[in-house]
């Protein structure tokens, strides 16, 4: 019996390690494929796709709120599958002037420094880069041009939303955002913010909006990349990560 426990129990983790395995090569083929589509580093993108397969809610709608060229949301597409609709949100003209009050002094030298190699046009990209990555698909998208603060208001759910990815990097992007979105979300919901380790305001607008809402959702880090996310969990406990999910 304790032999027999013992290679049942081998066995067990062997299949979980493969599953893994091929969960993370599948992660970093979409990444590959997306590569010249998103400035997100390749160990981020794929643990955007990992958290996705591991707790998006069947169906729904899933919504990138800063869409670039598309790679990640499309990245996205091909991890949760067509059974749900995407919606692409972005000026397609780059990002909004900044406010030293909320979004700190260095949000305001990114957009003074015109020729450094990270200013990327003001991280603006013409709308038919993310469209081209879609034509053909037969995914149910629905593009949503202009500013947040003139766009997500219009916004009419048909479902639930399962996926929100927020990476409009500034305090009023990212608080448009949560206020006009979050009431939308699905129970269990996954929340993905880009840049709360990397932008002042955006980390100010999540604090602000957790406080305004007396919400109990934790923020927390992926295992790898360190992507910070949130699950719609009024709890605050989001599930526990399976053996075999990384």
């Amino acid at each position: 019996m304790i032999g027999q426990y013992t290679l049942s129990k081998s066995v067990s983790w062997a299949d979980k390690t493969a599953a893994k395995t091929r969960s993370r090569l599948h992660a970093g083929s979409v990444s590959k494929r997306y590569h010249q589509h998103t400035m997100i580093g390749r160990r981020h993108f794929i643990d955007n796709l990992m958290l996705a397969k591991r707790y998006a809610p069947a169906g729904g709608e899933v919504i990138e709120c800063g869409v670039w060229r598309g790679g990640m949301i499309r990245g996205l597409a091909d991890v949760l599958g067509p059974d749900r609709k995407y919606h692409l949100f972005d000026s397609f003209e780059g990002l909004p002037p900044a406010r030293e009050v909320v979004d700190g002094q260095s949000a305001i030298t990114y957009q003074q420094q015109t020729n450094s190699p990270a200013y990327q046009d003001n991280c603006s990209a013409d709308e038919s880069y993310a469209r081209g990555l879609f034509d053909g698909s037969g995914y149910d998208v629905e593009f949503h041009r202009g500013w947040f603060e003139d766009t997500i208001p219009k916004y009419q759910p048909e479902r639930p939303i399962s996926v929100l990815r927020l990476d409009g990097d500034w305090y009023d992007s990212t608080m448009t955002c949560l206020r006009g979105l979050v009431p939308h979300l699905a129970p269990e919901a996954l929340i993905l913010v880009d840049d709360y380790f990397h932008w002042e305001g955006c980390a100010r607008a999540l604090h602000d909006y957790l406080v305004e809402t007396k919400s109990m959702m934790r923020i927390r880090q992926s295992p790898h990349a360190g992507v910070c996310y949130l699950i719609n969990e009024e709890s605050g406990h989001a599930p526990t990560w399976p053996d075999g999910a990384w």
